[in-house]
Protein backbone atom coordinates (compact mmCIF):
# COMPACT_ATOMS: atom_id res chain seq x y z
CA UNK A 1 0.00 0.00 0.00
CA UNK A 2 1.41 3.50 -0.87
CA UNK A 3 2.30 5.15 2.23
CA UNK A 4 0.45 8.43 1.08
CA UNK A 5 -2.59 6.45 0.73
CA UNK A 6 -2.00 4.68 4.19
CA UNK A 7 -1.66 8.46 6.02
CA UNK A 8 -4.46 9.48 4.01
CA UNK A 9 -7.16 6.43 5.35
CA UNK A 10 -5.94 6.76 9.02
CA UNK A 11 -6.51 10.86 9.03
CA UNK A 12 -10.04 10.46 7.37
CA UNK A 13 -11.13 7.99 9.82
CA UNK A 14 -9.98 10.43 12.35
CA UNK A 15 -11.81 12.81 10.85
CA UNK A 16 -14.70 10.60 11.01
CA UNK A 17 -14.06 9.83 14.86
CA UNK A 18 -14.29 13.41 15.60
CA UNK A 19 -17.09 14.08 13.56
CA UNK A 20 -19.18 11.15 14.97
CA UNK A 21 -20.04 10.66 11.02
CA UNK A 22 -18.78 7.98 9.08
CA UNK A 23 -19.93 9.26 5.21
CA UNK A 24 -18.57 6.47 3.38
CA UNK A 25 -19.62 3.53 4.83
CA UNK A 26 -22.23 4.78 7.12
CA UNK A 27 -20.88 3.30 10.61
CA UNK A 28 -22.84 3.79 13.83
CA UNK A 29 -21.37 6.71 15.94
CA UNK A 30 -21.48 4.21 18.78
CA UNK A 31 -18.31 2.60 17.30
CA UNK A 32 -16.99 5.36 16.38
CA UNK A 33 -15.46 6.22 19.74
CA UNK A 34 -11.36 5.37 19.59
CA UNK A 35 -9.17 7.42 16.86
CA UNK A 36 -6.07 5.80 15.70
CA UNK A 37 -3.45 8.74 16.60
CA UNK A 38 -0.32 7.24 18.01
CA UNK A 39 2.09 4.19 15.68
CA UNK A 40 3.70 2.28 15.03
CA UNK A 41 1.20 1.70 11.80
CA UNK A 42 1.82 -1.37 9.59
CA UNK A 43 -0.10 -2.50 6.73
CA UNK A 44 0.11 -5.98 5.13
CA UNK A 45 -1.54 -7.68 2.04
CA UNK A 46 -4.44 -10.22 3.23
CA UNK A 47 -5.77 -13.20 1.49
CA UNK A 48 -9.21 -14.11 3.10
CA UNK A 49 -10.95 -17.72 3.32
CA UNK A 50 -14.09 -19.14 2.84
CA UNK A 51 -15.84 -22.20 4.20
CA UNK A 52 -17.58 -23.93 1.88
CA UNK A 53 -17.90 -27.04 -0.18
CA UNK A 54 -16.82 -27.97 -3.56
CA UNK A 55 -18.44 -30.96 -5.39
CA UNK A 56 -21.92 -31.85 -3.54
CA UNK A 57 -25.24 -33.37 -4.42
CA UNK A 58 -25.72 -32.11 -8.04
CA UNK A 59 -29.40 -30.23 -8.06
CA UNK A 60 -31.50 -28.22 -10.58
CA UNK A 61 -32.69 -24.29 -10.24
CA UNK A 62 -35.38 -25.60 -7.56
CA UNK A 63 -32.50 -27.21 -5.86
CA UNK A 64 -33.97 -30.49 -6.75
CA UNK A 65 -30.94 -33.44 -6.24
CA UNK A 66 -30.62 -34.35 -9.62
CA UNK A 67 -29.89 -38.22 -10.67
CA UNK A 68 -26.55 -39.29 -12.66
CA UNK A 69 -29.17 -38.89 -15.56
CA UNK A 70 -29.78 -35.50 -14.27
CA UNK A 71 -33.28 -36.20 -14.03
CA UNK A 72 -34.72 -34.34 -10.70
CA UNK A 73 -35.71 -37.11 -7.43
CA UNK A 74 -38.76 -35.38 -6.84
CA UNK A 75 -39.12 -34.78 -3.26
CA UNK A 76 -35.35 -34.90 -2.92
CA UNK A 77 -34.03 -31.25 -2.07
CA UNK A 78 -30.11 -29.90 -1.26
CA UNK A 79 -29.13 -26.73 -0.24
CA UNK A 80 -25.95 -24.84 1.70
CA UNK A 81 -22.78 -26.96 1.22
CA UNK A 82 -24.31 -29.99 0.32
CA UNK A 83 -25.61 -28.92 -2.80
CA UNK A 84 -23.21 -29.02 -5.68
CA UNK A 85 -23.39 -25.71 -8.86
CA UNK A 86 -21.76 -22.85 -7.27
CA UNK A 87 -17.86 -23.73 -6.92
CA UNK A 88 -16.37 -25.86 -9.45
CA UNK A 89 -12.63 -26.19 -8.99
CA UNK A 90 -11.71 -23.15 -6.04
CA UNK A 91 -13.31 -21.19 -3.73
CA UNK A 92 -13.89 -17.23 -4.72
CA UNK A 93 -11.18 -15.39 -2.20
CA UNK A 94 -14.41 -13.59 -0.35
CA UNK A 95 -15.60 -14.30 2.88
CA UNK A 96 -19.54 -14.99 3.72
CA UNK A 97 -20.09 -16.31 -0.14
CA UNK A 98 -20.58 -20.07 0.63
CA UNK A 99 -23.48 -18.44 3.66
CA UNK A 100 -25.08 -16.59 1.13
CA UNK A 101 -25.39 -19.62 -0.95
CA UNK A 102 -26.66 -21.45 2.02
CA UNK A 103 -29.52 -18.96 2.78
CA UNK A 104 -30.75 -18.34 -0.53
CA UNK A 105 -30.50 -21.84 -1.87
CA UNK A 106 -32.38 -23.00 1.21
CA UNK A 107 -35.24 -20.15 0.68
CA UNK A 108 -35.47 -21.51 -3.04
CA UNK A 109 -35.49 -25.43 -1.84
CA UNK A 110 -38.44 -24.41 0.62
CA UNK A 111 -40.20 -22.83 -1.93
CA UNK A 112 -39.91 -25.79 -4.02
CA UNK A 113 -41.08 -27.78 -0.78
CA UNK A 114 -44.11 -25.71 -0.47
CA UNK A 115 -45.09 -26.47 -4.41
CA UNK A 116 -44.29 -29.75 -4.01
CA UNK A 117 -46.85 -30.64 -1.25
CA UNK A 118 -49.08 -28.44 -2.47
CA UNK A 119 -49.71 -25.52 0.07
Amino acid sequence: MPELDFENTIKQYNEHVDKKEDPDFYKSSDYLRFSIRKGPFYALKARSTSLGTIGGIETNAKMEALKVNKQPIKGAYVAGNDASGMYDTSYPTLEGISCAFAWNSGRLAGKSVIKYLGK
